[in-house]
């Protein structure tokens, strides 16, 4: 029995260290980047994706208008269908409503990253931006490369 309870402890022990590392946050005032993450691209891609939860405490509408990172560009992007075609439509700046809070998925709005360097980007890779908003000013956020297996 001793040895089975020490086994538990471990496994409890190793969950509580990879939560924190899993979940990562940022925030500046009431403004809260929540879980930025990007999937790992294959050898040779020139752009890849991110998404995340931004979510606002304060008292009024927040306005996300830059993004900044190691790459030629990157930027808010809309995924559009418009009939057989897919469509990535650039986003100026994004609105997050006082107390509401806007999700960046992969199916609609996300940051889009272009100019990788030969190698993508990799499982455990962390990649540094600057995130521009009206009010709180800048915010430095990394997201963490990570596979959909450990959303």
């Amino acid at each position: 029995m001793i040895h089975g309870t020490t086994r538990a402890a471990a496994l409890i022990g190793a969950l509580a260290l990879a939560g924190p590392a899993l979940a990562h946050e940022f925030n500046i005032g009431g403004l809260f980047v929540e879980h930025p993450y990007a999937p790992p691209t294959q050898a040779g891609a020139t752009s890849a994706i991110g998404m995340l939860t931004i979510r606002n405490q304060t008292d009024e509408t927040e306005k996300l208008t830059d993004i900044r990172g190691p790459f030629d560009t990157v930027t808010l992007r809309h995924r559009v269908e418009v009939g057989d075609e897919m469509r990535l439509v650039p986003v100026d700046r994004l609105a997050i409503p006082r107390g509401g809070s806007v999700t960046l998925t992969a199916e609609a709005l996300h940051v889009f990253f272009d100019g990788l360097a030969e190698d993508g980007f990799a499982k455990g890779d962390r990649i540094p931006t600057t995130f521009v908003f009206q009010n709180a000013g800048e915010m430095e956020v990394i997201f963490v490369v990570e596979t959909d297996a450990e959303q």
